[in-house]
C-alpha cells in the first residue's frame, strides 16, 4: 500500500514537472525524446531484473552502460512496472514518433496524449 502511494506521488510529480517544463519553454520534441530514452532504459531494467531475479545497481549499471546512480533509480522504477506495461508505453511512444514524422500528429498533441495516459494509469492505480 505504501509503494502504491509512492508510485502515485511520483506520477503526479512527473506530470507536474512536464507541465512546468512546457510552461518554461522547453521544446516539446526534447521532452518527448527525453521520455522515450527514459522508457527505453526502464524497459531494459525491467527485462534485466526479470531475467536476473535480483539485480544490484552496480550490475545493472554495467549491463546498461549507465552510471550507478541512474541504475539505482531505474531499479526502483522497474519494480513499479510490469513488462507488458512498459512495452505498451514504448509502443505508444514509437507510434507518436512515427506519427510526428509522417505528419499525422504534432509534438504537442503527442505529449498531451502521453500525459493523459500517465494520468489515466494513475486513476486506475488509485481505484484498485
Amino acid at each position: 500500500e505504501v509503494e502504491e502511494h509512492l508510485v502515485r506521488i511520483v506520477r503526479v510529480r512527473a506530470v507536474r514537472e512536464l507541465t512546468n517544463e512546457r510552461a518554461c519553454g522547453t521544446p516539446t520534441p526534447y521532452l518527448l525524446n527525453m521520455l522515450t530514452r527514459q522508457c527505453l532504459l526502464l524497459a531494459q531494467a525491467v527485462s534485466y531484473t526479470k531475467e536476473q531475479g535480483h539485480a544490484t545497481p552496480a550490475a545493472l549499471a554495467e549491463a546498461l552502460g549507465c552510471h550507478p546512480f541512474v541504475a539505482k533509480k531505474l531499479l526502483v522504477q522497474a519494480k513499479q512496472f510490469h513488462t507488458n506495461e512498459v512495452g505498451h508505453l514504448l509502443d505508444t511512444l514509437f507510434r507518436f514518433d512515427r506519427g510526428v514524422k509522417n505528419g499525422s500528429i504534432d509534438y504537442e498533441s503527442a505529449l498531451d496524449i502521453l500525459v493523459m495516459k500517465m494520468v489515466e494509469r494513475e486513476a486506475v492505480v488509485r481505484s484498485v
